[in-house]
């Protein structure tokens, strides 16, 4: 893994309902609170993304999605009201961008070729892609320009049997990179468990997710921590904040903010000294303001949060943590537009 650049993350699914969209909102939301600038990409045609760092005012303006794919637009990145988070808000119509990639060449390779150009100004990108009914052209090209692929799943037998669709999503487009004579290390794949419970049911299908898919290929694992079954996962779409920022209590392993904080530090083990401040996160949200880049705030138990055997997986040290790159909504790199009401 290239740690010069921005570390993408796309969520993938072949399943809705799955809370795709939910990690991906609170992922980002998390990541910007440890004081990483972050560029969100929304891929899915719900736009959920889009609905939540976004007026719908705003979303009916200026370039989007369509723009910065098809014509290479970067005035589509637009800042947000939350610090450090910057959108690519979904504009696509359902057939315009399909229809691109099918008349386009090397359609699969447009975000990936698009991201290279702006990705100096961030230190995370995450994309979220469409859940049911997903697989196609739009999702592959998310996963061609991915480092890290997190596929979403429920402890139920429904989920259970849809994951080894999800699974061979990504294998196809790791087949067919291979086939075209790519020998870059794929994108790691990781398995999130959401929506986990103490009944004997839910043990019992975890236990299989993670004896069926923890070691089936060198570059598939299912992350240690789940996330549990909570009502502040609900709660932080309706009360548009993410979760971490309403459940603070870092003496509760099972709080948002806990949560939060040990599944960034599995799938991004080279950032385990930044933590997670829900009281100040909170409080600055309530101002207007978010911490300034430079308060990062690091602990030296953070670490044990990481996985050990996730870092060899993913070729990342603990010791050399990336240094947070300036803000592009004060160097002037995102376009004037934002998602907020001016």
């Amino acid at each position: 893994m290239n740690l010069n650049r921005a570390q993408k993350l796309s969520l993938v699914s072949s399943e809705g309902g799955v809370g795709k969209s939910t990690w991906a909102i609170n992922g980002a939301c998390a990541l910007a609170d440890m004081g990483l600038n972050v560029l969100c990409i929304d891929l899915d045609p719900q736009g959920s993304l889009s609905k939540f760092f976004c007026t719908p005012q705003a979303l009916r303006q200026g370039p989007g999605l369509v723009e910065f794919v098809t014509q290479s637009d970067v005035s589509a990145i637009r800042s947000t009201a939350f610090p450090r988070i910057s959108l690519i808000a979904n504009n696509d119509d359902g057939e315009t961008l399909n229809q691109w990639m099918r008349e386009e060449f090397s359609a699969s390779f447009a975000l990936k070729t698009m991201l290279a150009r702006v990705e100096g100004d961030f230190d995370i990108i995450v994309i979220d892609t469409q859940g049911k009914d997903g697989r196609g052209q739009l999702q592959e090209m998310a996963l061609v320009a991915s480092d890290i692929v997190i596929v979403p799943t429920t402890p139920d037998l429904i989920s259970t049997q849809e994951l080894p669709r999800s699974i061979n999503i990504y294998s196809n487009v790791v087949r067919g990179l291979a086939a075209m004579g790519f020998t870059d290390q794929p994108p790691l794949l990781r398995i999130l468990i959401n929506r986990e419970d103490h009944t004997i049911e839910t043990r019992s299908a975890v236990a299989a997710i993670r004896k069926n898919f923890g070691a089936i290929a060198r570059h598939i694992a299912v992350l240690r921590t789940a996330i549990p079954q909570r009502v502040v996962w609900k709660q932080c779409i309706s009360q548009h904040q993410p979760a971490h920022r309403l459940e603070t209590a870092r003496h509760d392993p099972r709080s948002a903010v806990s949560v939060m904080e040990a599944v960034i530090h599995e799938l991004l083990p080279h950032y385990a000294d930044l933590r997670l401040d829900g009281g100040k996160a909170a409080l600055s949200a309530a101002n207007g303001s978010g911490k300034d880049d430079g308060e990062r705030m690091a602990s030296s138990d953070a670490a044990t949060a990481a996985s050990p055997d996730m870092a060899q997986a993913t070729d990342v040290p603990h010791s050399s943590a990336p240094t947070a790159t300036a803000n592009p909504t004060e160097t002037g790199t995102i376009a004037q537009g934002g998602c907020h009401d001016q």
